[in-house]
């Protein structure tokens, strides 16, 4: 279960009874904010587990056209239907 950002309970932070006039207690560091605050000193280390979006790789070369791009990749998904197939120069 996921952790209130203003208190330190296990509970989430739409449930907490904290009135919003009593400081905020981060469940990173300890300090007098919530634990969604980026300026706290333990707010990087905790956010380093995020991935990076992989690059994709769909593009077509220079100087190809669309038709041979996309008979190359039928192929490349398809390897049995290349020899059924006779390419015209």
């Amino acid at each position: 279960m996921s952790r209130c950002r203003k208190a330190v309970g296990p509970h989430h932070s739409v449930q907490c009874t904290k009135s919003r006039t009593e400081p905020a207690v981060c469940a990173n560091c300890g300090g007098p904010h919530p634990a969604n605050y980026k300026g706290c000193a333990a707010y990087p280390t905790t956010k380093s587990n995020v991935r990076q979006p992989k690059a994709t790789v769909n593009e077509i070369p220079p100087r190809s056209s669309v038709a041979k791009f996309r008979r190359n990749l039928y192929h490349q998904r398809n390897p049995l239907h290349q020899d059924s197939i006779t390419l015209r120069p």
